[in-house]
């Protein structure tokens, strides 16, 4: 998804003859952030499954467990805040 949100991302940025409005506003960029956020929400959901019915019991688990809940939510954050730079730009 991050491959599609780059090519989303170059498509903000001016060429000769100008892009279409969807493309140059970061419109296209948001539809990919948003598909990001629904994979981590699906990711977060997974998350949840896994570690609810038994809590980790450890340092070593719960740095793990931290890690992963940590990897799912900030990638639709990095896409939004990357997206809303290129827009500025």
């Amino acid at each position: 998804m991050f491959a599609a949100f780059s090519v989303a991302y170059r498509f903000q940025q001016s060429v000769d003859g100008g892009r279409a409005w969807f493309f140059a506003s970061g419109a296209f960029g948001w539809c990919i952030v948003l598909m990001i956020a629904v994979a981590a929400a699906a990711a977060g959901a997974a998350w949840w499954e896994t570690f609810e019915p038994e809590w980790p019991c450890g340092a070593l688990p719960w740095i793990q467990a931290g890690g992963l809940a940590a990897g799912i939510v900030m990638q639709p954050i990095f896409a939004g805040v990357i997206n809303w730079q290129g827009r500025n730009e």
